[in-house]
């Protein structure tokens, strides 16, 4: 049986797997040795004494993730960021699509944090990973609502979608490049308590970059989920 092509949904981009396995690492180090680091140094006591996160921290960590799709994509292969997907969205519905899928995002993360807590099983309780406090005052707290809600998802999009899906796309076809890269996206926030809902919202917005052939919706999409879970963290 011929392997299904993306047909026209995507360009294919030049740079392979390999390139993306090489880069993927990358992420996976920098977090894995923040993990280990926070051992010696405890997250929740830095809270507990009121200490915002920097925002320089987070802004540097998403900054590497575009500077490996440089590396390994743009200059590697000499082609325009455009390649990624950062065109206009195109197709019926571009300007609803990204809304549609923030709802069923949230609906699949509220399902499944009403069964785990109903089943009591605590270890795969989503937790929430960053409080007010961290979150700073002032311009601290701007800034970080900026690198939170904003430049984050352009970051992860870009890397995620535009760099490893668009790579497993013509290799794998639709279907399965969609469920890898979703469980590589969930498998990078180190977090068991979401790693089901992250992939979930992997595949939502593997499919908006699908359907749409641009980056935009998906971007829309994740910023728009990470400023409201940053709405309810500062109520909290």
């Amino acid at each position: 049986m011929q392997r299904p092509e993306t047909g026209p949904t995507l360009d294919r981009v030049p740079w392979k797997i390999r390139d993306v396995a090489i880069a993927t690492t990358v992420p996976f180090g920098i977090v894995a040795i923040a993990l280990a680091a926070s051992q010696f140094y405890d997250v929740g006591a830095r809270n507990q004494a009121g200490e915002a996160i920097p925002p320089w921290s987070i802004f540097i960590f998403q900054g590497i993730l575009i500077g490996l799709v440089w590396v390994f994509g743009i200059r590697k292969y000499k082609v325009p960021w455009r390649t990624l997907g950062l065109r206009p969205a195109i197709g019926r519905g571009v300007m609803w699509l990204p809304f549609a899928a923030l709802a069923v995002s949230l609906a699949v993360t509220a399902a499944y944090a009403y069964i785990v807590t109903l089943l009591g099983v605590d270890i795969l309780a989503p937790d929430q990973e960053i409080s007010g406090d961290l979150l700073g005052t002032g311009l601290t707290r701007l800034l970080n609502t900026l690198v939170i809600g904003i430049w984050g998802p352009l970051t992860e999009e870009i890397f995620f979608r535009g760099f490893v899906l668009a790579a497993m796309l013509p290799v794998m076809g639709p279907l399965r490049a969609t469920l890898l890269s979703a469980a590589v996206f969930a498998l990078a926030h180190y977090n068991l308590g979401t790693l089901l809902p992250i992939f979930v919202t992997g595949v939502i917005l593997a499919w908006l970059y699908i359907k749409t052939r641009s980056l935009w919706p998906p971007i829309t999409a994740h910023a728009a989920q990470n400023l409201l879970a940053l709405v309810v963290t500062s109520q909290a």
